[in-house]
């Protein structure tokens, strides 16, 4: 019989009453099975000394613990054979990703530079437009993206697990402005236990936005330093009565009438450009309490026609509220609270374009937010699974169940929501789930939670 290489070190530190041998799949080696007993408040001390004293014999090994029909059994067994080769394909998707980033870069920088001129072939790649791209666009969203993942890793190396290079991932800007979908590595072997899940999930999004921070405030600060104006789309003429209704810059012009005389009211619009399609929605609320909302779509085909809208406040109106909005032709992205709150400070400019530096850590933000939804295997996934262990699925459900919701709001969460339930709404749990968070990990994780808060927003982009 093949002696047993692993039990007098289980046994300076467990009671073993049975121990068994079982092939691991495929044949080869055996995995060595040791059931256990100890008092519960030691098991983390005992567990960790152990593995140490195997992995100190064999760093090959693998050590973890799990529990059988109410029995606590520890496991040692070979790591997992990891297929050798190079690392080839790293680095021909990240010389795809720059190339997909770039684009996106000359892209935004002619929109915000060149705004009105026609797109040309030579223009886009002119020396001014990739030069910029690449030191304002994608120099800071790589940073970004390439500190999350390096932070990944390191804290993988820090636990001894072998990981992979970044796999960054291209996607052509014609379909995503940004030009990428983020990155991610590999983990070549099973997470051994809760901390281990944690720091590895937790890590990565801490990073990304600590850099993310002064990409932001270096944009902000580009962006007043710059002052290019809003493009003037032409604001068309709303009148209520002869009562002007005051456009807000956004495409948007809104009247409020408290306590509004009954009777028939006339709204005249006169567009400021050919085609101009605008929709006037209003909202009567009466005394009672109860509303009464209608809406109309229009086109007017030349600049200056103007079309009349009658409407009729009943005698009971308590108040009126008119808004009439319209295309002005300027993409506009959601606000995370972040960036809510340099406005509050005065560093986020509303009144100029935004700089494409602020935009790369707009883009930051948006990656942080998405990659700590708490489900599957996305970095909130971890950290939920290392927090509340099989708890997790529920904080899961919820984070599924929300996005539906959002897609209301932003169309394009239908298939995140769709993704991460083909990935896997279930995070399955590391090799040894028996082990609690510490309580500075714990702090940690409540910090992720704010970051969370910070850097989701339910509405990307507003067209």
């Amino acid at each position: 019989m093949e002696q047993d290489p692993w039990r007098a070190v289980v046994e300076q530190h467990f009671r073993v009453y049975e121990e068994r041998s079982e092939p691991l799949p495929g044949g080869g080696p055996l995995a060595r099975m040791y059931f256990v007993m100890f008092p519960g408040d030691e098991l983390e001390a005992r567990y960790e000394a152990v593995r140490r004293a195997v992995l100190e014999e064999d760093p090959d090994a693998v050590v973890f613990l799990r529990s059988e029909g109410g029995e606590d059994v520890l496991v040692i067994a070979p790591r997992p054979p990891v297929r050798t080769g190079n690392n080839r394909a790293n680095w021909v998707l990240l010389a795809l990703t720059i190339l997909t980033t770039l684009t996106a870069g000359v892209l935004y920088w002619h929109g915000y530079r060149h705004a009105g001129e026609a797109y040309t072939w030579s223009l886009l790649w002119s020396p001014e437009h990739v030069g910029n791209s690449l030191l304002f666009f994608v120099l800071p969203l790589m940073g970004i993206l390439g500190v999350h993942e390096t932070a990944h890793f390191l804290a993988a190396k820090r636990h001894g697990l072998r990981a992979s290079l970044p796999f960054f991932i291209p996607f052509p800007p014609i379909a995503l402005p940004i030009g990428t979908l983020g990155a991610f590595i590999r983990l070549k072997d099973p997470l051994p236990d809760r901390k281990a899940l944690f720091d590895v999930g937790a890590s990565g999004p801490l990073a990304g936005f600590a850099v993310a921070i002064p990409v932001l405030v270096v944009g902000a600060l580009l962006t007043t330093a710059n002052a290019v104006e809003l493009p003037d789309a032409g604001r068309p003429e709303v009148e209520l009565d002869g009562v002007a209704l005051e456009a807000d810059g956004t495409g948007r012009a809104v009247l409020e009438l408290t306590d509004p005389a009954p009777g028939p009211r006339v709204l005249e619009l006169r567009g400021a450009e050919d085609d101009w399609s605008h929709r006037v929605q209003w909202t009567i609320t009466l005394e009672n309490g109860t509303e009464r909302a209608d809406a109309h779509d229009g086109t007017l085909a030349r600049a200056g026609d103007t079309t009349l809208l009658s409407l009729t406040v009943p005698a009971d109106a308590a108040s009126a509220r008119v808004e009439v909005t319209w295309d002005d032709g300027i993409i506009r992205f959601g606000d995370p609270l972040f960036i809510k709150g340099l406005e509050l400070v005065g560093l986020d400019n509303q009144d100029y374009l935004t700089h494409p530096t602020f935009f790369a850590g707009w883009v930051g933000l948006l990656v942080t937010g998405i990659n700590l939804l708490p489900a599957g295997q996305l970095d909130g996934g971890h950290v939920a699974r290392a927090v509340f262990g099989e708890r997790m699925r529920y904080v899961a459900y919820f984070a599924v169940g929300a996005l539906f919701y959002f897609a209301f709001q932003f169309q394009t969460w239908i298939l995140m929501a769709i993704f991460i339930l083909l990935m896997g709404i279930y995070h399955p749990p590391p090799l040894n789930d028996r082990i609690e968070l510490d309580w500075r990990r714990k702090l940690v994780a409540a910090f992720v939670l704010v970051v969370f808060a910070l850097t989701f927003v339910p509405r990307p982009i507003i067209l």
